[in-house]
């Protein structure tokens, strides 16, 4: 992901802290910050933070196959 890249999100998920993470939304990508203790990195977006770990369950798919939930979106493109 590059900074200011649109990225959508391909499949509805979980994230670490337990947020529903709605398919099909469009994100702004901002940053990411790995968290070592629990393998997983927070995504920053200008419309939230994600955060994925290995350690949970609906987290580790996510990370091992990045591509199958998020794909970059076009310019302009919404939500």
């Amino acid at each position: 992901m590059k900074p200011g890249g649109r990225y959508r999100v391909r499949r509805p998920f979980t994230d670490f802290d337990g947020q529903q993470v709605e398919g099909g939304r469009t994100l702004t990508f901002r940053s990411y910050r790995y968290f070592p203790y629990d393998g997983g990195y927070t995504l920053e977006f200008e419309e939230g933070v994600i955060r994925l770990a290995q350690i949970a369950p609906d987290n580790g798919a996510g990370l091992e196959r990045f591509p199958l939930y998020f794909e970059e979106a076009g310019p302009g493109t919404t939500e």
